[in-house]
């Protein structure tokens, strides 16, 4: 397995297109196309379906894209570790998120001491959950983003962010367009379409819907991402609930979801990360983790 092929995975991932993932990837179609194949037989099984007019993922390539592009994460991580080894005065802050993490929300909270610190490089990487505490446990990452959940042991969290919670309707429910609210606990007869559950998606409804003692029925399938979900409610598959962050800018359906009472409900989001504080930490991180204990509250509750 090379990382050339893995590359080519992830472009065509994104594009769908053979023409534009070669041209990114500097190739030509028919090397794209054999190291894509040389890939999948390694892998052993087909990562695209492929017709004369469209390209799409499998179920097998839905499941292995995240991994594949943690991979591709891992060698910028490798370049930069090595750079920042041979030019010790370039510094790197490096931050962890779940895919629901908003990074525009993130920059807001950054601007300071970015200002503050010009010689900070930060480096930002998506990652999945479990993905995500182990790389803090081993070093890999200084902080982590997520939706708020149970502390691993070890580790230290501090509150984000919130962000307020959109019911999106299954469009064959005769759904008006007039985004009125909608209560948790009378919701359609329909299922919530989910992720995979590595982003924390899935579980943090489930703990939503179980404090307020509401029935969660999820939809069997998952989708790859929050716009898949966003076109399959369209569709009619299903319904969905989504951060407000994570809503395409051109939903007409979406309305806000309550508890009983009338209560906005949302996802509150956390940092993370190792609860030590060693004499050998250096600096910088230690000027971050006082940033968010000290500045970054009052910019996000203002």
């Amino acid at each position: 397995m090379k990382l050339r092929q893995i590359d080519y995975a992830v472009r065509l991932a994104h594009t769908l297109s053979f023409r534009k993932a070669a041209a990114e990837a500097g190739a030509t179609q028919p090397t794209l196309s054999n190291g894509l194949v040389q890939l999948e037989e390694e892998l052993g099984g087909r990562l695209f379906d492929r017709t004369t007019r469209e390209v799409s993922l499998t179920p097998f390539g839905q499941h292995m894209l995240p991994f594949l592009e943690a991979l591709l994460g891992d060698v910028d991580e490798i370049e930069k570790a090595a750079s920042a080894w041979h030019n010790p005065a370039h510094k790197i802050l490096r931050i962890g998120m779940s895919p629901l993490i908003d990074l525009k929300t993130v920059e807001r909270a950054l601007g300071p001491y970015r200002q503050a610190n010009p010689n900070v490089s930060i480096l930002f990487k998506e990652c999945l959950l479990d993905d995500l505490i182990e790389r803090i446990q081993t070093g890999k990452l200084d902080f982590g983003l997520r939706v708020t959940e149970p502390a691993p042991d070890g580790m230290q969290v501090l509150p984000a962010y919130r962000d307020p919670l959109f019911y999106l309707p299954r469009e064959t429910q005769g759904a008006d367009h007039s985004l009125h609210p909608w209560q948790i606990n009378s919701l359609p007869d329909a299922p919530i379409i989910c992720t995979n559950g590595a982003c924390g998606l899935n579980a943090a409804l489930g703990r939503l819907f179980e404090a307020e003692g509401a029935c969660l029925t999820l939809y069997p399938g998952y989708a790859l991402s929050y716009h898949v979900i966003e076109e399959w409610t369209e569709l009619g598959v299903g319904a969905a609930i989504l951060p407000a962050a994570k809503l395409s800018a051109t939903n007409m359906t979406a309305g806000p979801l309550q508890g009983p009472d009338g209560q906005a409900l949302e996802f509150s989001y956390e940092w993370v990360m190792k609860s030590a504080r060693l004499a050998s930490t250096p600096t910088h991180v230690n000027a971050f983790r006082q940033h968010i204990e000290t500045i970054v509250p009052a910019l996000l509750n203002s």
